[in-house]
């Protein structure tokens, strides 16, 4: 048997994954993927850019310094690391998500916005 709160968090949870993601955060997921891809490409159409295919007399920095690859790991270091954050910031922005005050149940009865100040006046 689940208790209340158990339940209802479960229910807040399972509203949060159901309500659709507006356009603007779709087109940010595409960002990185879509950039790990073009890095992928350029790597493809320009071989002679990496030298770890071929690398006879070459130093370190030298292997290590691929633009292709720079621009793959870019792709998947915005898609790990920075995508989430936009994307919540989005979803807060259109609406679509719970602020993580109201979730806590943080000024219920009180003003949505966390910057609110009581002005004593009533």
């Amino acid at each position: 048997m689940l208790s209340a709160d158990v339940a209802h968090d479960l229910q807040t949870k399972t509203k949060e994954r159901a309500a659709p993601l507006p356009l603007r955060a779709r087109l940010v997921l595409v960002l990185g993927p879509a950039t790990a891809c073009g890095g992928v490409v350029w790597a493809l159409v320009q071989p002679w850019r990496l030298t770890l295919l071929h690398p006879h007399g070459q130093g370190f920095w030298w292997l290590l310094a691929e633009p292709p690859l720079y621009v793959v790991l870019v792709g998947l270091l915005f898609r790990l690391l920075l995508t989430p954050g936009i994307v919540e910031d989005i979803k807060v922005g259109t609406g679509t998500a719970a602020l993580p005050y109201e979730r806590a149940g943080v000024g219920q009865g009180r003003a949505k916005d966390p910057t609110h100040r009581q002005t004593g006046e009533r």
